[in-house]
């Protein structure tokens, strides 16, 4: 009879009693950020390097740390917690930080996440003209080298320009928001600042629109 009972207690508390997925902040849980790390989109694997997993809040608290092996491969754990986002960083020479992505979302497992200290994309350019200027005006694109790239007027819309590997900064989980600079010759003033949106490494034909007016 006292077996029975007691039997009967234990089946009635685990109905009752709320579950730990229910009750996140006591949950054992334990989640992965696994992949290689390159130096840019030819995947040349960088070994050797220590990775840093921070969370945004409280403010660049560290959760873990690894390092990479000959192949670039690496992994790193953390509990189950309630900040908004995470951030993966690793040091320079000088040991300054760098941000190699950030905005990834919590208490989620990430199995072969390719992560570069370089990353680029190759854009296509193309004008959207308004006006077209004349034989005396000259559009200077930033194309990544000194000079840039040169075309005299008078515009017309289409494609004028692509641009391989061209190089980008912060990268995020989410869309990846970058600018092209472009001015016209020979009037004065700031250049233009072209947005365009990347939203993975080593992406290719990103299309870039200058507007003319």
């Amino acid at each position: 009879m006292r077996t029975i009972t007691f039997c009967c207690i234990v089946v009635l508390m685990t109905i009752l009693m709320p579950s730990c997925l229910e009750k996140q902040e006591a949950c054992p849980l334990t989640y992965t950020i696994e992949g290689h790390f390159y130096g840019d989109c030819q995947k040349l694997p960088i070994k050797g390097k220590t990775l840093y997993l921070y969370a945004d809040v409280p403010r660049n608290t560290l959760l873990d740390t690894a390092v990479t092996d000959s192949t670039g491969y690496f992994s790193l754990k953390y509990s189950h917690n309630s900040v908004v986002f995470l951030k993966i960083h690793t040091k320079s020479t000088y040991e300054y930080y760098i941000n190699i992505i950030e905005k990834i979302p919590q208490n989620t497992t990430y199995k072969d996440l390719d992560l570069y200290l370089y990353p680029s994309a190759s854009l296509n350019v193309y004008l959207d003209v308004k006006n077209s200027y004349s034989e005396l005006d000259t559009l200077v694109i930033n194309n990544f080298t000194t000079e840039g790239f040169r075309l005299p007027g008078p515009f017309k819309s289409g494609f004028v320009l692509r641009i391989e590997n061209a190089p980008l900064g912060d990268m995020s989980m989410f869309e990846n928001h970058h600018r092209l600079g472009n001015y016209l010759l020979p009037y004065p003033g700031s250049p233009n600042r072209t947005n365009y949106t990347v939203t993975e490494y080593c992406a290719d034909d990103v299309p870039v629109t200058i507007v003319l007016e």
